[in-house]
């Protein structure tokens, strides 16, 4: 998998892929590995699961590029190009991609990986195509006429239409999922 060059820098030069075949194919050389990784490693890594807290049709993959420019950066593998529906991501199944990084420094590392993450927090992955929608503009009369009713409701014990209990607040405006500032266009 994409693993194999960070797997092969982390140890020196080998993998369980190797190691399987030399085994089966090369026992003399399978007798060389050592029983047991290095320690430390040769170097610093890791597979970066990234996340999408925003969804929408994808215009353009401008952090894609980016991320490809890393000092750390040796694979991007996603499934997400332009045209794809990006959904917020919940688990694995909907996870954006996954970055292998690896350096020599930890410290590099660190900061590509906190970047990524970064990047994630703002939406600077993705671009998205605008989505033009008509909101109806909740009115003072609509407002008070909900709160007169959800008050009759709580005075009779009748359930709201929603099957909650009645509030006393009203969220009158709402959002489709979470608020996001965008830094980059």
């Amino acid at each position: 998998g994409n693993w194999r060059p960070l797997c092969c820098a982390l140890t020196g030069g080998w993998s369980q892929v190797e190691a399987t075949v030399d085994a089966y194919l090369n026992p003399e050389q399978f007798d060389k590995l050592p029983n047991k990784p290095p320690s430390p490693f040769k170097a610093s890594g890791q597979e970066v699961i990234m996340v999408s807290y925003s969804k929408g049709k994808v215009k353009s993959t401008p952090g894609f590029e980016v991320i490809k420019q890393l000092p750390s950066f040796l694979c991007l593998e996603t499934g997400i190009t332009v045209g794809s529906e990006v959904e917020f991501t919940i688990d694995l199944i909907t996870c954006i991609g996954s970055v292998i990084l690896m350096h020599p420094d930890a410290e590099v590392l660190k900061r590509d990986i906190e970047f990524i993450r970064y990047m994630e927090t703002f939406n600077g992955v993705f671009h998205y195509e605008s989505q033009l929608a008509n909101l109806k503009r909740p009115t003072a009369e609509s407002i008070v006429q909900d709160a007169v009713v959800q008050q009759k409701q709580a005075a009779s014990g009748i359930a709201s239409p929603s099957g909650r209990p009645p509030r006393s607040h009203r969220r009158v405006f709402s959002s489709d999922g979470p608020s996001l500032i965008r830094h980059m266009s």
